[in-house]
């Protein structure tokens, strides 16, 4: 299974996110030989954390699932989203990261929380998702933010 994250934060967290910011090598590494199912082989989930007066700008996106390779351009560049692939936007709390000590330990739990909305995709199916959240959490455990 293919994971990533992608950010868009408010440059008064930008110290915090570098922080927090989850190893995209070691995010694929760790799930590359994982399979939970045939339904969902790559998942993208933007992290959107603004400032409440750049929020109206950055609203989160309905989550996105396609079940067929889509090819397209973007700025000039072509791309292409794999077969059974899903992305959605997870929005944090602008408040509770900037006034935290432990922004690894509180993204943790949000992350681990934003995965229930693979549950509420109806195309998904054959997903096993509550071995998806376990090894999620062990990742997190084993890189020490929980």
């Amino acid at each position: 299974m293919d994971v990533a994250f992608t950010y868009e934060t408010s440059v008064e967290l930008e110290r915090k996110f570098s922080d927090i910011h989850v190893d995209s090598a070691q995010l694929k590494f760790y799930f590359k030989e994982k399979d939970y199912g045939e339904h969902l082989k790559s998942l993208i989930i933007g992290v959107v954390c603004m400032s409440p007066r750049f929020e109206q700008f950055f609203k989160p996106r309905r989550p996105n699932y396609r079940t067929e390779e889509k090819v397209y351009m973007h700025r000039g560049a072509e791309l292409t989203t794999p077969a059974m692939y899903l992305t959605f936007d997870l929005k944090l709390d602008f408040e509770k990261y900037l006034n935290t000590k432990d922004g690894k330990l509180l993204f943790a739990h949000d992350a681990l929380a934003s995965l229930d909305t693979i549950a509420k995709v109806k195309k998904i199916i054959d997903f096993n998702l509550p071995r998806f959240k376990a090894d999620f959490e062990q990742f997190f455990k084993e890189n020490g933010w929980l």
